[in-house]
C-alpha cells in the first residue's frame, strides 16, 4: 500500500512509546517541522517518565492506539 506524501499544511503526529527524550531537543524538531509548513501533534503528557521509559504501560499504550 502506498500513501501520497506529505504536504505543508498536513498533521505530523508525534509518540513516545520507549524512552524519554531531551526537551530542547524536542522542540527544535518540532519548530524545523513547522517552518517546513507541518502542523504537529503530541500529547501533554508525552515528557512523562517511569524508570528508564517515557511513561507508563497505559501511557504508552494509549499514545499508540
Amino acid at each position: 500500500m502506498s500513501y501520497p506524501p506529505l504536504k505543508p499544511g498536513d498533521i505530523i503526529g508525534i509518540a513516545a512509546t520507549a524512552s524519554p527524550f531531551d526537551r530542547e531537543k524536542f522542540e527544535k524538531g518540532l519548530a524545523q517541522l513547522q517552518a517546513w509548513g507541518f502542523s504537529t501533534y503530541h500529547r501533554p503528557d508525552i515528557f512523562t517518565q517511569n524508570r528508564y521509559l517515557a511513561g507508563n504501560e497505559e501511557r504508552r499504550l494509549q499514545e499508540l492506539e
